[in-house]
């Protein structure tokens, strides 16, 4: 299991769960509410340069642009697992 901010571009996965320390506990919460939710698709689809920051994601039908700290908060695994 990895996290999403650590995915190659074009690697699909299937979400885990969402969790993230308590100081950023909110931006979990905000992550579930647009659809990060376990057992859903996403693939990261592209980065931005420098820095690889945002990293441009669609999980389900919708594309979002989140920062690198936001992926980190998200549990990710093979299609396989």
């Amino acid at each position: 299991m990895n996290n999403l901010n650590t995915i190659a571009v074009g690697q699909l996965r299937r979400i885990h769960h969402v969790h993230a320390p308590t100081s950023l506990s909110e931006i979990a919460l905000h992550l579930q509410q647009l659809g990060f939710l376990p057992g859903e698709q996403v693939i990261v689809q592209r980065r931005a340069k420098p820095g690889n920051d945002p990293i441009v994601v669609r999980v389900g039908t919708s594309t979002f642009a989140i920062r690198k700290f936001e992926a980190a908060c998200i549990k990710v695994e093979t299609q396989d697992d």
